[in-house]
């Protein structure tokens, strides 16, 4: 379950957190959807990103004290390089995939 995602913009990257909880301690993939402002333009709106050495490394055993002081909550950040003007991209929606399935959550 995804509670919240905010965009950033550092130079000519944007980085995406995203914030939530995964009772299964997994997620295997992220989807993240972008759009344009004004009179910008998106070579490319969608990306996947294969998400599991990332949150297998928050979950896992080497990391036992974040399982048990965190649970099933996480942050999890994701950078895209920008060529041209990062504040003209914006995040529409962030999907991520776990073992019982996809959950979205739509930007504002």
């Amino acid at each position: 379950m995804i509670t919240s995602a905010q965009l950033s913009v550092s130079g000519q990257s944007i980085s995406i957190q995203v914030v939530g909880y995964t009772p299964t301690r997994e997620a295997t993939q992220a989807a993240f959807t972008f759009a344009a402002s004004g009179s910008n333009q998106l070579q490319t709106s969608q990306y996947t990103v294969q998400t599991g050495s990332a949150f297998s490394s928050w979950f896992g055993s080497s990391n036992a004290s974040n399982a048990n002081q965190y649970g099933s909550l996480f942050t999890y950040t994701q950078v895209f390089n920008v060529a041209g003007d990062p504040t003209g991209v914006k995040l529409q929606s962030v999907s991520l995939t776990n073992q019982q399935g996809t959950t979205q959550f739509l930007a504002h």
